[in-house]
């Protein structure tokens, strides 16, 4: 597994602020979290090591309710993953988030799962509405419902823009992230909404959701969403679902080759991830994404198990992006079943976590790698040659 994805394709302003990044690593803080494991009775340590709102939505995943903060001190970047090192004997699971070009001179090698911050997800051409209601029938019932209910429209008026950042977007954006939230500037969406436009949803001839759109190069890409006055109720209507189905019109329409979705978290398990998967969408490495989340365990106790159980991990890979996912099913899912049901096309292979597995589907069949849990036990290391070992064993069968 490499640690980081090249940037030989990111524009200049991303290389500029790749070059900034490790700047936020010069001293780190390091916060210790106790709790209890969600979906389960184990009591459950966390180490964290950087700035907490970026890695909550874990923290959320790994404890039942808001777990106890034991703030350590900050620790300068050099002698971060030495520090963490001497003290990760304490904790169930350690979280360091760095830059992604200062991770490995920092000292973080083979001994961390790298998890990018975000994953991006798009949809290519050929773009069959009707093939995706075939495939899916969450997605069936989501267009004929569309259908019945939305009408679209597509302007380029620059009071429409105003109206949408302050009526859509920053309720929206602020409602949904809260403290949290991060609002682009009007005049970084602008400069989006000029290449592209706004397409809007409407029910009853009222504008109920509202998106940003990029047009450049045959990709159509989604850049800012929001609802009216932040309105979950909007949200529970259709109204951002009814935005995807215009959006695939649209882009059939105009001759786009791929619609750029952007960023999702990089789980299987998350919301987003799953809605968009379900329209076909492939992920993807977006070298926009300048940090990345280390994760370490020395053991694979109950708490550790159950938070990777909740919670089906994207990372980086050495030619890719790769998932882990733990399967308490028994027997197993067979390879080929596992990765129809749980992979994402775009993912290089499906690492499948087992308590047992028949000596037959301990091969990997190129796709998914099946592991008995007890063969990573000690660590992401342990994992990277339990993977070598069980990719070389299918590639010989």
């Amino acid at each position: 597994m490499s640690e980081h994805a090249p940037f030989s394709r990111a524009s200049r302003a991303v290389r500029l602020a790749s070059w900034l990044a490790p700047l936020s690593d010069a001293f780190v803080a390091t916060t210790m979290l106790r709790g209890t494991a969600a979906g389960s009775d184990q009591p459950l340590s966390m180490l964290v090591a950087g700035p907490l709102s970026r890695v909550q939505w874990l923290v959320d995943r790994a404890f039942d309710g808001t777990p106890r903060h034991e703030s350590l001190g900050h620790v300068p970047g050099w002698r971060l993953a030495r520090t963490l090192r001497r003290m990760r004997g304490s904790a169930d699971l350690v979280v360091a988030r760095m830059a992604r070009v200062s991770a490995a001179r920092l000292g973080f090698d083979d001994d961390w799962l790298p998890v990018p911050d975000w994953i991006g997800m798009r949809l290519e051409a050929p773009f069959d509405l009707d093939a995706i209601a075939r495939r899916n029938h969450s997605a069936r019932d989501d267009i004929r419902r569309t259908r019945r209910d939305w009408t679209a429209e597509e302007t380029h008026r620059a009071e429409d823009f105003s109206a949408f950042y302050r009526g859509m977007y920053v309720p929206f954006i602020r409602r949904r992230h809260s403290g949290d939230a991060y609002l682009r500037s009007p005049r970084r969406l602008r400069r989006a909404f000029r290449r592209g436009g706004l397409l809007w949803s409407l029910r009853r001839g009222e504008r109920a959701a509202g998106l940003v759109f990029e047009q450049r190069h045959g990709t159509l890409a989604a850049v800012a969403l929001g609802v009216a006055d932040g309105d979950d109720a909007w949200l529970r209507a259709g109204a951002v679902v009814a935005l995807y189905v215009h959006m695939i019109e649209l882009a059939r329409a105009t001759g786009c080759r791929s619609i750029d979705w952007h960023g999702s978290r990089p789980s299987l398990a998350d919301g987003v991830t799953r809605f968009k998967r379900k329209w076909g969408a492939v992920v993807y490495d977006r070298p926009q994404v300048l940090h990345t989340t280390l994760l370490h365990w020395d053991r694979m106790s109950p708490a550790v198990l159950a938070f990777l159980e909740r919670t089906p991990l994207v990372f980086h890979d050495v030619d890719g992006l790769s998932a882990l996912v733990v399967a308490r099913t028994d027997p197993a899912p067979a390879p080929s079943q596992a990765f129809a049901r749980l992979g994402i096309s775009g993912l290089r292979r499906l690492v499948l976590l087992a308590s047992s597995l028949p000596a037959s589907e301990r091969a990997g069949d190129g796709r998914c790698v099946p592991l008995l849990v007890s063969a990573v036990d000690a660590g992401p290391r342990a994992l990277r040659a339990a993977m070598r070992a069980s990719i070389a064993v299918g590639a010989d069968g």
